[in-house]
């Protein structure tokens, strides 16, 4: 799933070309958004790629991510990246969210499987988020995009209010079903395409 530096630099620069924002996670709450050429990035699970591409790449094009964090393996596997990084990211304006505590679907069928495990999904990961890093933790992005009627009313009961979808269109803002907010996954395969298909629909509205 992982896009080249190159790759990625060249994505954001075309979008902006194109007369493209990049905006944060709060705007998109706050409803403080013009438009209809506006992009929050969002990046899944914490590795150290993550780091090297915001210094190198995001913070030069103004570009403060939403970044989905599993606390499993931060600060003890060598792809991910250390709580000391997470923290002066978030000093940096990027945003956080959970994405599970170990990665695992949030699915009917983990859910009747292990529920011990699937509630430290969701409760958990809220839980050393916030101790780790003093922030708030309202949103989830779903692991693999996958969730369930479990999951959500789970959610909910954590203090949860957003969650991130894997649904492949745009979101519109104000956010109408929180927990349902669809984004769309760059690939190497699909990337350029998801940003002709951005082009297109922003000249098109």
């Amino acid at each position: 799933y992982s896009l080249s530096p190159d790759t990625f630099r060249n994505n954001i620069e075309q979008l902006q070309k194109n007369g493209f924002k990049f905006v944060t996670f709060n705007d998109v709450k706050t409803g403080n958004i013009k438009g209809n050429r506006n992009v929050l990035v969002t990046i899944d699970d914490g590795n150290e790629s993550v780091w090297d591409a915001y210094y190198t790449i995001m913070k030069p094009a103004g570009i403060k991510p939403l970044l989905g964090i599993y606390p499993a393996v931060i600060g003890k596997m060598k792809y991910a990246m250390t709580w000391e990084q997470l923290a002066k990211l978030r000093d940096e304006g990027c945003s956080f969210a959970a994405h599970g505590y170990n990665h695992m679907y949030l699915s009917s069928r983990y859910y009747k499987e292990d529920i011990v495990q699937f509630k430290k999904e969701i409760y958990l990961s809220k839980k050393v988020l916030e101790q780790k890093l003093g922030i708030g933790i309202d949103t989830m992005i779903y692991p693999f995009g996958v969730h369930s009627n479990e999951s959500l009313a789970m959610l909910k009961d954590a203090g949860y209010i957003y969650g991130f979808t894997l649904d492949q269109k745009r979101a519109g803002v104000p956010v109408e079903d929180g927990f349902h907010i669809p984004r769309y996954m760059m690939t190497k395969p699909s990337n350029k395409g998801i940003v002709a298909l951005l082009i297109r629909h922003g000249n098109k509205d």
